[in-house]
């Protein structure tokens, strides 16, 4: 684990502590997400966080180990964006704020807004390296427009690579709006002090993601010692895409389902879930460059479904 001062060493013990507790639930057998009992089970969680946020005196709280059962048992294509959005707190931000997305394009159209052509220089240079399903100009203006207004909202975080695969990621399910204040809040909640000049965040999640690893897969821990592999060296780029640009779209969906759901502190259960599934190819790694390949492209291999299954019921059980 890495060195970090007494004030960065907190948030590690607070996560830690909680990851410890014991209150993930068994994962049940996986059925189809599109099925009617998964539909009926989402529109009745959607309808209880509605409730839970229309109830700030005395909110209604959903059992932890409904919620994730739900996650496993697979959500319907139809309600993702509707489920991303109330789960995560963006449906919230956008009502609000209903018009600040709209206030921000109009700012950028009239270049009012300081500072911003850098930003918007190195946005033009990503756009072309973020891996589109399809390279229409349409698909890159959301994207452009996007980035440009997540950078102008947080101008002290402003834009910063990686941001790009995490904004094309959300846009496959959700409209711009949506996209917009997903990527705030992934920057903000899920993501903190990530993409500022001293990664002071990427640096507290790695330390924090190195304990579990060898906490829970001692084995690993000691041969990526060996081989001089530290985790954030291995798993800085996890965090700083949210995983969008390691692992298939497939299995990307289902990972975000368990963030977006279940909250910021699951993206060390995904991080350990992807962990474990390296697991037995890093143990036969036999130098550093090998290591490093497996973690930048290995988990591209879930791709079909019963792999990506495998990946998110790791993922979960590392909860446990």
């Amino acid at each position: 684990m890495s060195s970090l001062t007494g004030e960065q060493q907190r948030p590690v013990r607070q996560t830690l502590a909680a990851l410890s507790k014991d209150d993930w639930y068994a994962p049940p057998p996986v059925v189809n997400g599109r099925s009617v009992d998964a539909v009926m089970e989402w529109n009745e969680l959607l309808e209880a966080r509605h409730t839970a946020e229309m109830q700030l005196d005395a909110p209604a709280t959903i059992a932890p180990e409904r919620l994730h059962a739900a996650v496993e048992n697979g959500v319907p294509d139809a309600l993702r964006p509707q489920i991303w959005l109330r789960f995560s707190g963006a449906e919230r931000r956008i009502r609000e704020s209903p018009n600040l997305y709209a206030e921000i394009q109009q700012r950028i159209s009239m270049g009012g807004v300081p500072g911003f052509a850098s930003a918007a220089e190195q946005i033009e240079k990503d756009l072309r390296r973020t891996d589109l399903s399809s390279d229409d100009s349409a698909a890159l203006d959301a994207l452009r427009r996007v980035l440009a207004a997540c950078a102008c909202f947080d101008a002290k975080t402003s834009y910063v690579q990686g941001m790009n695969f995490i904004a094309s990621g959300l846009l496959h399910v959700l409209p711009e709006e949506g996209a917009f204040w997903m990527l705030v809040l992934v920057v903000q909640r899920w993501l903190p002090d990530h993409f500022i000049e001293s990664m002071s965040g990427n640096n507290v999640d790695c330390a924090v993601l190195d304990e579990l690893v060898a906490e829970q897969t001692p084995k690993l821990h000691a041969k990526l010692a060996a081989l001089q592999v530290g985790t954030q060296l291995l798993t800085a780029r996890w965090f700083l895409c949210l995983f969008s640009s390691v692992v298939s779209p497939s299995a990307l969906l289902r990972l975000w389902d368990l963030l977006f759901v279940c909250g910021p502190q699951s993206t060390f259960h995904a991080a350990l879930g992807c962990m474990r599934v390296l697991e037995s190819r890093l143990l036969c790694s036999s130098d550093m460059g090998t290591a490093l390949a497996l973690a930048r492209d290995g988990l591209w291999r879930c791709a079909d479904a019963q792999s990506v299954e495998a990946l998110l019921r790791g993922c979960v059980a590392c909860g446990c």
